[in-house]
């Protein structure tokens, strides 16, 4: 498991919108970060340094296991709705 940071913008929409458990796709770059601590022990940690990102599932969906709508009674999409 690696730790995954985002800068600017992009940190404060994940912030704002994301919640423990809930599914994200991160692309980035792994990047190593090398320390002392004060009592002398040399520390490492890697790192995904988030580039782009993509929030899975719907709003209200609180979990990855959560199951998604029927396809029995899920509406037929029609893209002409689409203002653009």
């Amino acid at each position: 498991m690696f730790d995954i940071v985002f800068f600017g913008k992009p940190g404060e929409i994940i912030a704002e919108y994301m919640k423990k458990g809930r599914p994200i796709l991160v692309e980035g770059r792994l990047q190593q970060r090398r320390w002392e601590t004060d009592d002398g022990q040399k520390r490492s940690n890697v790192e995904v340094v988030g580039e782009n990102f993509q929030i899975m599932g719907g709003r209200d969906q609180d979990s990855p296991s959560a199951g998604g709508p029927d396809p029995e009674q899920t509406p037929e999409f029609d893209d002409s709705d689409i203002p653009f």
